[in-house]
């Protein structure tokens, strides 16, 4: 959303993104948001550019109306449980090949200990 105010700034002035950023809280705790800070403090154009913003109500999807983090928890579970079974799964074919062929070998080396067998 590019306003009058934007074709108006200098080259220094702060990008409308840094902008909203801003204004949703992404740049909380950052270095860019005390320089954005400043930069307001100073400049009467990135000031009216920020007020045509907050003038709008911003427009928030459905999907980001449900409680904060319950997707982001539902993927985390999702990945645990596919691990899990992934390393199940290797456990099972590690453990069943190795009886496999642990038991051919022992069954050889029997044989072939074992006066009993007919030539």
């Amino acid at each position: 959303m590019t306003g009058p105010a934007s074709r108006e700034r200098g080259p220094r002035c702060v990008s409308d993104l840094e902008l909203d950023q801003l204004m949703g809280s992404d740049l909380r705790g950052l270095p860019d948001e005390n320089r954005v800070r400043h930069h307001l403090e100073e400049c009467k154009r990135c000031r009216a550019q920020l007020a045509s913003f907050q003038s709008v109500a911003p427009v928030v999807p459905a999907a980001a109306k449900a409680k904060p983090g319950s997707a982001a928890l539902r993927r985390r579970l999702w990945r645990a449980a596919v691990a899990v079974a992934a390393l199940g799964a290797a456990a099972g074919v590690g453990l069943a090949m190795g009886q496999r062929f642990g038991h051919r070998h022992d069954a050889n080396a029997a044989g072939a200990a074992s006066p009993h067998l007919d030539p």
